[in-house]
């Protein structure tokens, strides 16, 4: 798909190019990780009386075929992480059963998780995609390669705010509980190059498509509660699996 092409696939339902599609594309050569926050991307943001919250297979298929389609493009599984200032125990079961590399719950200082997330990896936040939805995250629009918000109808000034400081490169059609990650998937896969041959060699289970497969399933997450910072500039105690 052209650049033009992709601009006016995802603009015609809503969404807005901060940055074109083409500077998108070379940003997105760049980008080793992708890193999320959970609250109001995987979902409308709610939250239940034992923390629980919620997230759609739409979402989660969508990521799967972006991390397959970034193993196409660069030959390598991307580095997957989320960073939430809450608890959040469904995105640590999710975590689990999709093999991402990293959660971090707890995280009043969302900047120093990312760094502890790069330094972890061997990354600089320069080759990171970041898919964010609100104030805290503003640190991280900072500091990322590449931004994607969710353009919650809710939040005009904020959405403002993010476009005209020049901290995030597209606004989602779609709101959090509206599948966006679905959303964001589909349109970082166009940039690449890669949306008909990851469809298709996913939906023929390829050998390229096992071989993902095979080195996703061997990813088991680690997990940090930034509750049990032990000392500053020491690091991250990580959690129980």
């Amino acid at each position: 798909m052209q650049h033009i092409d992709i601009e006016d696939t995802f603009t015609e339902i809503g969404g807005q190019f901060i940055s074109s599609a083409f500077d998108m594309a070379k940003k997105l050569e760049e980008v080793k990780a992708f890193v999320y926050d959970w609250d109001g991307v995987f979902n409308a943001g709610k939250k239940y009386e034992n923390q629980q919250s919620t997230f759609s297979e739409v979402d989660a298929a969508g990521l799967n075929m972006l991390r397959f389609g970034h193993y196409l493009s660069q030959g390598s599984l991307p580095k997957t992480a989320i960073i939430t200032g809450t608890a959040n125990p469904t995105a640590h079961y999710f975590s689990k059963r999709d093999h991402l590399d990293a959660v971090y719950v707890h995280a009043a200082d969302k900047e120093k998780a990312l760094y502890h997330f790069c330094d972890a990896q061997g990354i600089t936040p320069k080759e990171v995609c970041l898919i964010f939805d609100d104030v805290d995250d503003l640190v991280l629009a900072g500091e990322a390669r590449l931004r994607l918000a969710v353009g919650r109808l809710a939040n005009p000034v904020f959405l403002h705010y993010v476009t005209s400081k020049g901290l995030c490169d597209y606004v989602s059609a779609c709101q959090g509980n509206e599948h966006v990650v679905r959303e964001f998937s589909e349109l970082l896969l166009s940039l690449m190059g890669k949306e008909t041959e990851t469809l298709e060699k996913e939906s023929r289970r390829s050998a390229e498509y096992k071989a993902f497969t095979k080195e996703k399933q061997e990813v088991s997450p680690v997990f940090y509660d930034l509750s049990q910072w032990q000392k500053p500039g020491i690091g991250f105690k990580p959690g129980v699996n």
